[in-house]
């Protein structure tokens, strides 16, 4: 003895009637969207660490675009730049710094400040512990072993920096820690 159709049964029935398809056949609209509900979240599951992995490859090869290219114009370096906290993202290392009359930044307890001579010298904001700010007196130079790195030096400590991007509007860089 046989188990009567249910409703959804008999309605399978009827839209297989209609569409001509058999009976033992499924939908295959409904294949194709159970296949995109379940394929999507799984290739993105196992896409993404092959990305990330080729985007952290592309940003320490020497080779990539966005790296430095030999010979930094000193022309655009040599003016007063201004931290903007603002486009950097937590996960990235890199340091943005846009020009003073780039736009108006908005308020912030301290945004670090450079200003390049093309003699070399610099003056940088220094936070002191009272939480005053000040400029300091420094100076500046370009690696002469490696290109794209540039060397700034507060008194007695000396910070190298590869610049990522160098526009008229956009100083990127990243600390190289030793």
């Amino acid at each position: 003895m046989t188990n009567p159709p249910t409703a959804a049964t008999a309605a399978r029935r009827r839209a297989a009637r209609s569409s001509h398809l058999p009976m033992d056949r499924p939908d295959p609209d409904a294949e194709y969207f159970v296949m995109k509900i379940l394929c999507c979240p799984l290739l993105f599951l196992i896409l993404t660490p092959a990305f990330a992995e080729e985007s952290k490859k592309a940003q320490d090869s020497p080779s990539s675009s966005s790296e430095t290219v030999v010979g930094i114009d000193p022309k655009l370096l040599c003016q007063q730049w201004l931290r903007s906290n603002e486009e950097e993202r937590p996960s990235d290392e890199m340091q943005v710094f846009r020009p003073k009359t780039f736009q108006k930044f908005p308020p912030s307890r301290f945004r670090m400040q450079y200003v390049f001579v093309k003699d070399g010298s610099l003056k940088w904001l220094d936070l002191v512990s009272n939480d005053a700010h000040q400029l300091k007196d420094g100076k500046w130079k370009f690696s002469a072993e490696k290109p794209g790195i540039i060397q700034i030096i507060k008194g007695d400590v000396i910070e190298s920096h590869r610049v990522t991007e160098l526009t008229r509007d956009v100083l990127k860089l990243r600390l190289i820690t030793p």
